[in-house]
């Protein structure tokens, strides 16, 4: 038991640097990029042009993903975890090295390459989720550990608000470099492969060959369509992915636009969406799991975000916002976690690699294609942004509830 809770607990804190960086680079990239003042560009450079340029920036770490998280994955399931997670902390904090090198020089091609190619072998998250599987030896305790997980992405969102926050009015912090949080951030996850070393225990290792080989990203995603219950969990995953994206990346300029908020406003209601994330894994998702199945929860929490994405652009108060995220934090807490789980209901526990870097390489194409669809939404309508996350989510509700009855779970088989 003892070994068990200090593999989790590595886990846990390798899943918390992994977000906790993610969120904290939303603040900081988009601004430098945009500003007029920013010497990434020629002065002469259009905004419109500035936005285009943004948005390869931020899915070129998506697009690596998309390739590399079911080749991580695999590459998983054949060496075991621990060698992987080597791999994917070294990846994700060279990122943070190379990115921070890239503001710092100011190179728009070193941010954009070093994204791309790290991409390739960050999938700590997919390593995260297939190592928890492995630790759960029941339905109901995959559903408890994957809301642990949930909760942590939760408070890795408040404690990166509260830094941005900090960074916004400490004069001192203003005047330092905005590669200083990436620094920091790659050297927390080289310390943690300490963590992983000496307390993570090898849940997974197989002498199966493994052969290196870029394409089979791409062969892969279609292989695991060829099963019927594996194809319609992640196409319903793709557009929960989708939806949720589309809310999450386009928010900020949404309530810019509509509210002209300030920056430390912004930082206000991610640390809002944070906290409802945080607490709902950690005492709504906890206790629903001990009563509820765990395709019922996703099913019915991602219903729940359909009427909140649709309710949000008809209030349009910002104190509306504010409580329609909240709401939806809480029911993303449920939603995402139990997702997580009937995805490893569905598979081979042996498979359980690659079917979370599946599970990632999904949310990375939702990465992709949810801000570039955003973009031109919004040329029509800003709330056209919520009217779409809230179709994509019934999508995604639909196509679950009417799978139910053919769902068969093949995990602990």
């Amino acid at each position: 038991m003892k070994t068990r809770n200090l593999s989790l607990f590595a886990i846990l804190f390798v899943f918390f640097l992994d977000n906790f960086g993610f969120a904290l680079a939303f603040p900081i990239v988009p601004p430098m990029l945009l500003s007029d003042h920013s010497h990434f560009f020629s002065p002469d450079i259009s905004t419109s042009l500035r936005s285009v340029l943004l948005a390869i920036a931020l899915s070129s770490l998506s697009i690596g993903q998309f390739i590399g998280a079911p080749i991580i994955g695999d590459l998983a399931d054949s060496i075991g975890r621990k060698r992987v997670f080597y791999i994917t902390i070294i990846g994700t904090a060279s990122r943070f090295f190379v990115v921070a090198l890239a503001i710092y020089l100011q190179s728009y091609i070193l941010l954009v390459v070093a994204r791309f190619l790290s991409g390739l072998v960050a999938s700590n998250v997919a390593i995260c989720l297939a190592s928890i599987s492995d630790l759960s030896e029941s339905e109901n305790e995959k559903g408890r550990n994957f809301g642990w997980i949930s909760t942590i992405l939760g408070i890795g969102l408040v404690v990166s608000s509260l830094v941005n926050g900090f960074m916004i009015h400490s004069k001192f912090l203003k005047s330092i470099s905005p590669s200083l949080p990436f620094i920091l951030c790659g050297f927390l996850l080289l310390l943690s492969l300490l963590f992983i070393k000496h307390w993570f225990t090898e849940t997974r290792t197989l002498d199966k060959k493994f052969r290196f080989n870029l394409g089979s990203g791409f062969k892969h995603v279609t292989d695991a369509f060829r099963d019927r219950e594996t194809s319609i969990t992640y196409l319903s995953a793709f557009f929960w992915y989708m939806s949720w994206l589309l809310m999450i990346r386009w928010t900020t300029p949404y309530y810019l636009h509509e509210d002209h908020a300030t920056r430390l406003e912004i930082t206000y209601l991610i640390g809002t969406l944070g906290v409802a994330w945080a607490l709902g894994s950690a005492f709504l998702n906890t206790q629903l799991v001990k009563k509820i199945e765990t395709m019922n929860l996703y099913i019915w929490s991602t219903f729940v975000l359909f009427v909140i994405f649709l309710a949000i652009p008809i209030l349009k108060q910002p104190l509306y916002l504010y409580i329609g995220l909240f709401l939806a934090g809480v029911a993303g807490s449920v939603a995402w976690p139990n997702l997580s789980n009937t995805l490893s209901l569905v598979g081979k526990d042996e498979h359980m690699g690659k079917l979370m870097g599946l599970n990632q390489a999904m949310l990375a194409l939702g990465e992709v294609i949810g801000p570039i669809l955003g973009g031109f939404l919004v040329m029509i309508s800003y709330s056209f942004i919520y009217y779409f996350a809230a179709i994509f989510a019934f999508i995604a509700f639909i196509i679950m509830f009417f799978e139910k009855k053919h769902f068969v779970k093949r995990s602990f088989m």
